[in-house]
């Protein structure tokens, strides 16, 4: 079957003021969608800035946790900004003396922590019990581990004084460093090139010399809050 095709006559008697007044209808319409586009935009970067509001803190914290594996001391963790001064005067620098030593030993107490297995499984490790008989398998927190390391090397520094300390380790012929010594100093650069601090000092002229500069030794950067981590440790030292 043929459909029937139906001619209708157009009418040409349109008036000329209805010619007239179609070209401003089309501009009306492309004005009217330039209005919604733009609308549209708005809303757009409306939305993704609430985004970047609401998710930038989250998003922060993923960024700094992501530095770390799991540690059972994550959530004793806090940061906040401090200045580092290479040229202040603290209790752990100076000539070797009893007062000096305790700050170091203060500070390096709770070198061995009580962790449960459940925390050695979140990091697919297995370690040895607990010395005390109360449970739990031996830890360290790496930070304790750098720590003891410095104060090794503060003793071969000071070889008369830590004389007792530095005849422990074993220098092996032919070598200059003792292992341990050894050990230690390229732990550390090893951590320093992992975690490398890009934080920015800059530099000043002398005062006595304009011709000459120095190094401004304070950098201001977030820290590690110790006090709330040394908190933690007392809990779980042994």
């Amino acid at each position: 079957m043929h459909s029937t095709l139906v001619y209708k006559k157009m009418d040409f008697s349109q008036s000329l003021s209805q010619t007239r007044y179609q070209p401003l209808s089309i501009e009306k319409s492309l004005r009217n969608s330039q209005y919604l586009r733009i609308f549209l935009l708005l809303g757009v970067i409306f939305v993704y800035s609430l985004g970047l509001i609401y998710l930038a803190p989250s998003l922060s914290s993923k960024c700094t946790n992501n530095r770390f594996v799991y540690s059972p001391a994550e959530n004793a963790i806090d940061y906040h900004r401090i200045t580092i001064d290479g040229d202040a005067v603290n209790k752990y620098k100076g000539s070797p003396s009893p007062e000096l030593d305790k700050a170091w030993l203060d500070l390096l107490h709770g070198f061995k922590i009580r962790v449960t297995a459940e925390e050695l499984d979140a990091v697919n490790r297995t370690s040895t019990n607990a010395e005390d008989g109360e449970g739990g398998y031996l830890a360290t927190l790496d930070v304790f581990h750098h720590l003891h390391c410095l104060w090794n090397v503060r003793h071969f520094l000071a070889p008369d004084y830590y004389k007792d300390q530095v005849d422990q380790h074993i220098t092996k012929p032919g070598e200059i460093y003792p292992t341990h010594i050894d050990h230690c100093l390229d732990l550390i650069r090893q951590h320093l090139m992992c975690q490398g601090d890009i934080s920015m000092y800059t530099y000043d002229y002398m005062e006595t010399d304009r011709t000459k500069i120095m190094p401004n030794f304070k950098v201001e950067r977030m820290c590690m809050n110790w006090e709330h981590l040394a908190a933690w440790i007392e809990k779980r030292s042994y």
